[in-house]
C-alpha cells in the first residue's frame, strides 16, 4: 500500500528561487495563450479527450524550449499541466478568458527537487540551482524533512510560494508487517 502525505513549511528562498517565481507564471501565461489557440483550432470548444494533454503539450513544446533555452525542461511539463488542468476545470463559456494568476508560484517536478541538510535544491537552469531553506515547525516535521533526505519518502511535486512550501511525500509500506521502521521513527518524534 502507498501513502501519501503533504508537509506545509515555511521557507526562505535564495535569489534563483526568486528568478523561477517570477518566470514561473510567464510560463503559464504563455502556455494559455497557445492553449486558446490551440482550443480554437483542434477541437473547437468541445471539453478535451483524455490524451489531450500530451497533444497540447507536445504541439508547443519545441516552441516553449526555444523560448526558455535556458530553462530545465521539466518546466514545460509543469507549467502545461498546471495551465492544461485549469483549463479543464472551466466551464466551457469561460474557456476563452484570459488566466488570471494573483499569487506567484512555482511547481517543481520531483526529477528535479532534492533535499539536503534541510533546503530543497532545486534545479532550474543548466548548472544552476535553487536552493529554498525549510523551517519545520515540529519535530515531526524534522523528522519527515530527515526521512526525505534519506529518500525514505518519495517526493512529489513541490509546490513553492515566497513564503510556504508545500511538499507532498509517499511511502510504500507493507500492511502484511507489523511495523514499518520509518512510521514508528516519526511516531517517536510526536510522544511527549
Amino acid at each position: 500500500m502507498r501513502i501519501t502525505v503533504s508537509e506545509v513549511c515555511r521557507c526562505e528562498l535564495d535569489d534563483e528561487a526568486l528568478k523561477l517565481l517570477e518566470e514561473f507564471p510567464k510560463m503559464l501565461e504563455w502556455w494559455a495563450e497557445k492553449a486558446l489557440t490551440y482550443v480554437d483550432q483542434r477541437i473547437g470548444r468541445q471539453r478535451d479527450t483524455r490524451y489531450a494533454y500530451s497533444m497540447f503539450r507536445n504541439a508547443f513544446y519545441k516552441e516553449w524550449r526555444e523560448k526558455w533555452k535556458e530553462w530545465n525542461s521539466q518546466y514545460a511539463q509543469t507549467s502545461s499541466v498546471v495551465v492544461h488542468s485549469s483549463l479543464q476545470l472551466r466551464h466551457p463559456d469561460h474557456a476563452s478568458e484570459k488566466l488570471n494568476l494573483r499569487m506567484r508560484f512555482a511547481t517543481v517536478h520531483p526529477k528535479i527537487v532534492r533535499v539536503k541538510g534541510g533546503v530543497l535544491r532545486v534545479s532550474t537552469r543548466l548548472e544552476e540551482y535553487a536552493r529554498v531553506r525549510l523551517y519545520p515547525k515540529s519535530p515531526y516535521q524534522e523528522k519527515m524533512i530527515d526521512q526525505a533526505e534519506r529518500r525514505i519518502w518519495q517526493i512529489g511535486h513541490v509546490f513553492l510560494t515566497p513564503e510556504y512550501t508545500v511538499m507532498p511525500l509517499s511511502k510504500s509500506i507493507d500492511i502484511s508487517m507489523e511495523r514499518d521502521p520509518a512510521l514508528e521513527e516519526l511516531s517517536a518524534s510526536l510522544k511527549i
